[in-house]
């Protein structure tokens, strides 16, 4: 819930805020439930070899 609230302050003041979450499939597919209910938009979910190109991408989306 804190999480979740930080993060709905920093947009209200516009903040961007991105969430990243690495590791193996097994760990991604548990937990991106979670991130997204905290989160709940700009999360990067990978494995660790494809962080810096996801990041891209969103960066890219969010630059737009």
């Amino acid at each position: 819930a804190d999480e979740r609230s930080a993060a709905k302050w920093a947009r209200a003041h516009g903040i961007t805020v991105i969430s990243i979450m690495f590791g193996e499939d097994n760990f991604l597919k548990n937990n991106y439930k979670s991130y997204q209910k905290m989160y709940e938009q700009d999360i990067i979910a990978v494995r660790p070899a494809n962080i810096t190109r996801e990041f891209e991408h969103l960066l890219a989306k969010l630059i737009k």
